[in-house]
């Protein structure tokens, strides 16, 4: 038991209390119902069966002695007595009938049947001797009137004995009940006495339960009353903690919400600049186009200009050809000018064609030196011109090359800007979130913070109810 509950332990006390209040309640009721059946038997059955057997004997001896007084009314010649006595004489043997026909359904016992039987025989018996006896004084035959008075005495006697024996037999019963009701009385008693014993023993250990639990009470009332005040303690701090919370929140969603419009503004110009970005990448790639189709115009250019080189060193090698034509011719008009002039007059004309063609040689051979030195001079100067041309197609290269570098790089920052603008606009999504779920926190703060004050209240309302539960368990505040 010392492991239950405090309402167990009242329930269990106040339920035994219940209990043996209830048996003692059910003792009583059995004990008043077996009084009232015996009270009911000797006072309903009993009694009314002994006071019918004494009324028969009474109405019986009623109607011997109306039977004597017609005798001795007749005899003194009383004409009105006489007939008085037969009236009670006639009401009492109808009283006797009556009786024995009450007392015939009330007898339940062998020998009381039997003595109302023997009772009825004996009237049966009697009336009509006693009836036949009042005739005969009436009609003045006193002879014949003692002659039945020997018949009608035992009959007399015999229904008075056997009334009393059947009175006496209700008397026993009634005594016989009184005995059944003074050891229900007695038994009441003992009964009571000890259902009242364990009563006051119920009721030591309901009281000695109700003390352990008060002391157990006023422990937790201590402990109640404890931490009801650290309860409203904590409750300022939470309300206090919450209040800055939310101020801080709110202060927090106002900052968030700035830099989610400064975000929106960067996200726009990364936008812009990722357009831009695209846009120049294009103009990159047709610039590198362009000087792509450059670069094959000065290869073919260089091509040209090489072909150009070979043609005059080809060109020089010729001119060399014709100015050593030029020199042997000459030699050979020399060498015909002076075999003209050793012809004499013969070799004039040989001389003057000879002479001409020597001019014509001088003259070829200062056209292939002027003509050589030219080429010479076209040679270095579309060697220089190569030479240049191989520099400017190499810069064209280095540009081609940077231009795809820059292409390449230009794409890169393209893709990085679009990245960037999908990064700032998922930071933008995530600031978005942020400044609802700080809303939300400042909200929840607002909601902790009356929660706080609701709790404060309910802290005050709870120690409240351990003051008065103090003072319901001890009796004073």
């Amino acid at each position: 038991m010392s492991q239950w509950s405090l309402s167990k332990k009242l329930y269990a006390c106040t339920g035994a209390l219940l209990v043996f209040a209830i048996m003692i309640t059910a003792a009583g009721v059995w004990m008043e119902n077996q009084l009232n059946n015996e009270l009911d038997v000797a006072l309903s059955q009993t009694a009314i069966k002994l006071d019918k057997a004494g009324d028969v004997n009474s109405f019986a001896w009623a109607a011997a002695a109306a039977q004597r007084g017609t005798y001795m009314a007749a005899s003194l010649e009383m004409q009105d007595a006489r007939e008085e006595y037969e009236r009670l004489f006639q009401q009492n043997m109808k009283s006797v009938r009556q009786t024995i026909a009450d007392l015939k359904p009330l007898l339940v016992t062998e020998e009381g049947k039997r003595l109302l039987a023997e009772m009825q025989a004996a009237a049966d018996e009697y009336e009509p001797l006693a009836t036949k006896f009042v005739g005969l004084n009436s009609q003045g035959k006193h002879a014949e009137t003692k002659e039945l008075v020997p018949q009608i005495a035992p009959i007399v006697l015999r229904f008075t004995a056997t009334g009393s024996r059947l009175q006496e037999q209700q008397r026993q019963f009634l005594k016989d009940c009184e005995a059944r009701a003074e050891a229900l009385i007695a038994r009441g008693y003992y009964i009571n006495f000890v259902l009242g014993l364990i009563l006051l023993v119920a009721g030591a250990g309901s009281i000695w339960v109700v003390r352990n639990a008060n002391v157990g009470l006023a422990r937790r009332l201590a402990e109640l009353t404890e931490g009801s005040q650290h309860v409203a303690s904590a409750a300022q701090q939470v309300s206090s903690a919450s209040q800055s919370l939310s101020q801080l929140a709110n202060e927090e969603a106002a900052s968030i919400e700035e830099m989610s419009a400064s975000t929106h503004e960067v996200q726009a110009m990364t936008k812009q600049n990722s357009m831009h970005s695209q846009a120049a990448a294009a103009r990159t790639e047709d610039a590198a186009r362009s000087i792509g189709r450059a670069n094959e115009a000065l290869n073919e250019m260089v091509q040209s200009m090489a072909s150009i080189v070979d043609s005059s060193s080809k060109i020089s090698k010729i001119i060399k050809v014709i100015d050593e034509i030029a020199f042997q011719t000459n030699i050979l008009a020399l060498n015909a000018a002076v075999e003209a002039a050793r012809a004499g007059e013969a070799g004039m004309g040989f001389a003057v064609v000879a002479d001409e063609v020597r001019n014509l040689a001088q003259r070829s051979a200062q056209a292939a030196k002027d003509t050589t030195g030219m080429i010479e001079e076209s040679i270095t100067l579309s060697q220089s011109g190569k030479a240049t041309l191989d520099r400017v197609a190499e810069a064209i290269t280095s540009v081609t090359t940077d231009a795809t570098e820059v292409r390449r790089l230009a794409e890169e920052v393209n893709s990085s800007s679009t990245e960037q603008s999908r990064g700032i606009e998922q930071i933008a999504i995530a600031l978005g979130e942020m400044e609802k779920a700080t809303q939300q926190v400042a909200a929840n703060s607002e909601e902790n913070a009356a929660a706080g004050q609701e709790l404060m209240q309910q802290a005050q309302r709870l120690d409240g109810v351990v003051k008065k539960l103090s003072v319901l368990v001890d009796g004073a505040v």
